[in-house]
């Protein structure tokens, strides 16, 4: 039993480096170690809450950085981006406006200049579609990376930052099939944005 328990932690250890391999960002390969449990079998909570944990940590030290990268990478995109503050009835047209390409300005330099550079992101399409395809490798043949039937907490994790970005171009330019596909079922299990999802559809782990 004890060889089979170490064969087991084995192989899931060499799943893990055959994904940072395959172009996990430098924040996600560090939290690596927190995936590997010495002993123990595919699935057990041990697993699951270590798999929820890093997908957390790679969201917050990776991807949510990805997305104003691209969502103002252009000005042009930037100005769209701003478009909402034309529905503020609180404001006069010219207010609008002057906020809206105001806006723009800043966060497209705040971005180019700052944030980029904090964050280590020189290409923000080419590391924000690598960053996908990452999540959609590791979910392999599964629905979602709970394993199961219905999502869990990390493919809410994920879902609900990517949520932000689909109304913009980035999105519609990165995503790949398989992404549209899981987003898809997403959308289902989750309901309208502004809905919580019902807990017969959540995996909740502990």
């Amino acid at each position: 039993q004890q060889q089979q328990q170490q064969g087991t932690a084995t192989s899931w250890s060499g799943w893990l480096s055959s994904l940072f391999s395959a172009g996990a960002p430098p924040s996600a390969a560090r939290a690596s170690s927190s995936l590997a449990p010495a002993v123990g079998f595919p699935l057990s909570t041990e697993v699951v809450e270590a798999d929820e944990l890093f997908w957390r940590k790679w969201v917050d030290d990776w991807l949510v950085h990805l997305l104003p990268a691209n969502i103002y990478l252009t000005f042009e995109e930037a100005v769209d981006s701003m478009s909402y503050i034309q529905t503020e009835s609180n404001f006069t047209a010219w207010e609008k406006t002057s906020a809206k390409y105001a806006g723009a300005v800043a966060m497209y330099l705040l971005c180019k200049f700052k944030l980029n550079k904090k964050y280590g992101i020189t290409n923000p399409r080419q590391q924000l579609k690598d960053a996908l395809d990452f999540w959609t490798r590791a979910l392999g043949e599964h629905d979602f990376q709970s394993g199961s039937g219905r999502p869990g907490v990390a493919d809410l994790t994920v879902f609900g930052t990517l949520r932000a970005m689909k109304p913009y171009r980035a999105f519609a330019e990165t995503a790949s099939p398989a992404l549209l596909a899981w987003y898809a079922r997403m959308e289902d299990a989750v309901g309208p944005p502004s809905g919580v999802p019902r807990r017969e559809n959540v995996v909740v782990s502990g």
